[in-house]
């Protein structure tokens, strides 16, 4: 018979530490955040359990997106079948895969251009001016001395020496300068060398009558890229990420044309760019690994480009395979979207890349 004492004592009440939200007297996890109930002191082997837990752990989020990524198609139709919550949301995974793609891109020029694949303009444009500096130096002494000697030896042997030079009498750099207004006509102005070495932007735009913001602009940018021509391919490299988000909206704009008569929302074909796009990021992420890291293939030249051309034709038929089994049409009609979708596409990258490079430019 259980004692009357013990049953009028009052249970402690007990809450989350987490929420704050009232739990019962028994249970380890809080019913509203799921936190186990601990006194706030962790021990190190439950830290290690939760990290093997949830990054190693076969079912956890990561492995089951990834899995069904690499099923055409698949992953976006669970998506939208109402299992949002087993997988990456599809931003995230989008800038993931992006992130690590531009950013081993950026390793491998660095790698193999620790110059961005330019040469330092600047230090060239200074050598090409001091050579046209030497040249002049050089034509004002020849005439001294074939004034003092007139030997026909003298001559051809000065004249056989300023033609071993004449490589050097590109003394003038052309800077293609557009005008403001909506048709942006381009106008050439020939500047030379010495004085983009030596005058003051300032002296430099009077002297040539660069005139106007925009022009002004433009041949600031210009001199700074010249300046630091390898930064500018790393800044570019950077403006990618950002170039392919704006992208997305563009091509899920094109799949809304192409499927006008289906029932499918704006965002569904959202959702199936970042998932293309996250599956493409991370093949060619493989492929330029296995570049990288020399696995040259049998009875190709040199194995260059052999894995980014495999990457290429396989994002070509993952597309194909995953408009069919997301959209479900025919698939002759599949090809026929596909072969537009594709000619689209190539339009709004060369399109997105050129006003990338225009902005990166200005603003560099």
């Amino acid at each position: 018979m259980p004692n009357p004492k013990q049953a009028n004592t009052p249970v402690e009440k007990r809450y989350c530490h987490n929420c704050h939200y009232p739990l019962p007297g028994y249970g380890q996890y809080c019913p509203n955040c799921s936190q186990k109930y601990t006194d706030g002191r962790i021990k190190l082997w439950h830290l290690l359990g939760e990290f093997f837990e949830s990054v190693f752990n076969i079912d956890s989020k990561i492995f089951r997106t990834l899995g069904h990524l690499f099923i055409p198609g698949k992953l976006t139709n669970n998506y939208f079948s109402g299992r949002q919550k087993r997988y990456i949301p599809p931003i995230r995974l989008f800038f993931v895969m992006a992130i690590f793609h531009f950013a081993l891109i950026n390793i491998i020029i660095n790698a193999v251009e620790p110059d961005g694949g330019l040469q330092n303009l600047s230090e060239e444009n200074r050598r090409a001016g001091y050579r046209v500096e030497f040249l002049e130096d050089l034509d004002t002494a020849r005439l001294e001395v074939e004034q003092m000697f007139p030997e026909e030896n003298i001559r051809i042997a000065f004249d056989s020496l300023m033609t071993n030079y004449s490589y050097a009498r590109d003394d003038s750099v052309s800077l293609l300068l557009f005008s403001e207004g909506p048709l942006l006509i381009g106008k050439t102005k020939k500047i030379d060398r010495l004085d983009l070495i030596h005058l003051p932007n300032e002296e430099l735009f009077e002297k040539y009558e660069i005139n106007g913001f925009w022009q002004q602009l433009q041949t600031r940018q210009f001199l700074k890229i010249v300046d630091e021509g390898g930064n500018f391919v790393f800044y570019i490299l950077g403006q990618m990420v950002w170039m392919v988000v704006l992208m997305m909206p563009a091509l899920a704009f094109i799949l809304k044309i192409l499927y006008i008569r289906r029932s499918f929302y704006f965002v569904e074909h959202l959702v199936f760019s970042f998932h293309y796009h996250a599956f493409a990021f991370l093949v060619m992420t493989c492929a330029y690994l296995l570049e990288a890291f020399g696995f040259p293939p049998l009875n190709w030249p040199n194995g260059e480009g052999f894995y980014s051309i495999i990457g290429f034709s396989v994002l070509l038929i993952y597309l194909f395979l995953a408009m069919h089994s997301f959209y479900k049409q025919s698939k002759f009609k599949t090809f026929m979207k596909f072969t537009v979708l594709n000619f689209s596409y190539l339009f709004i990258f060369i399109l997105f890349l050129l006003l990338t490079l225009l902005f990166s430019a200005i603003i560099f």
